[in-house]
């Protein structure tokens, strides 16, 4: 799993999580990543169990829904929760 931040423009996928070997969103336009925006519901959490996963090694569970950003046609995942397990 890869974190990054975006340096472009508020509201568009602040956060981006890269999965490898798992495909975050089936039918999304790239569905390797999921992202959730700084306005987003409970940013601050998802950001911290994201980094804990992270560092801790413990596995992330989320649940992500497609969505078009920008008024694109193009549909990306959206983080809608995270879990961590052990």
């Amino acid at each position: 799993m890869v974190v990054t931040a975006n340096a472009g423009a508020p509201g568009n996928a602040d956060l981006r999580v890269y999965l490898s070997g798992v495909s975050a969103c089936p039918g999304a336009t790239d569905p390797n990543w999921a992202f959730l925006n700084l306005t987003d519901p409970n940013y601050k959490a998802v950001l911290a169990a994201v980094l804990t996963s992270q560092t801790t090694g413990k596995t992330l569970v989320m649940g992500t829904q497609p969505v078009a950003l920008g008024g694109g046609a193009n549909s990306y995942c959206q983080i809608l929760y995270v879990y961590l397990i052990g």
